[in-house]
């Protein structure tokens, strides 16, 4: 009889795995503990582009009065705990940006790795004048690990000058890797033996 709970506890934490345990994190914006402001060319900060990072906000501002055609490339990146992968973002966003010369984007990073001018960018979102929820989702096949809220300034408009990409309310969704459920599926196993 313990032997067959032992199992069906298995089998329980199998099926876990298969509907999707998941972890929802809120963690403020400005908690430097889970999230780090990464930026490409340092150079450009705090007098050409700036960020400005709030508990549940973060603005990203070209604020150079000149114009120039400066490139430059910032996010603000959340990493997920080890043993877990991204599933879904959700938040709310504004800009004032053409797309294709000023983008508000979501990055993907590598582990470990910093913010390049060839970090994958997993969505550039659309212009919008006023405050949009926007909802990303990703298989765990898909290896989301590390997620970057940015934007990326391709250095082609004399006239940035103003341009701003918003963020607000964040929420995070992770599941574990198929492994850390599966110690629990040992587990089980393991105190059904020692109940035998």
């Amino acid at each position: 009889m313990k032997n067959m709970l032992a199992i069906g506890l298995a089998i329980l934490a199998a099926g876990a795995a298969q509907a999707g345990i998941t972890h929802t994190y809120t963690n403020a914006l400005n908690n430097t503990s889970y999230w780090q402001l990464q930026k490409v060319d340092n150079e450009y900060w705090n007098t050409i582009y700036t960020a400005t990072i709030l508990t549940s906000s973060l603005k990203f501002e070209h604020t150079y009065a000149v114009s120039t055609t400066y490139h430059n490339q910032g996010a603000l990146v959340w990493s997920a705990p080890v043993g877990e992968r991204i599933t879904e973002i959700t938040f709310n966003y504004s800009n004032n940006l053409d797309p294709a010369v000023w983008a508000q984007v979501v990055y993907q990073l590598a582990p470990s790795a910093s913010l390049a001018a060839d970090t994958a960018i997993l969505w550039t979102l659309p212009a919008s004048g006023s405050m949009q929820p926007a909802t990303l989702t990703y298989s765990f096949e898909d290896g989301v690990e590390r997620i970057g809220l940015g934007f990326k300034a391709f250095g082609t408009n004399p006239d940035y000058l103003g341009w701003m990409a918003y963020f607000d309310s964040v929420t995070i969704t992770t599941i574990p890797e198929p492994a850390s459920l599966g110690l629990l599926a040992l587990g089980a196993l393991v105190l059904g033996r020692r109940w035998r």
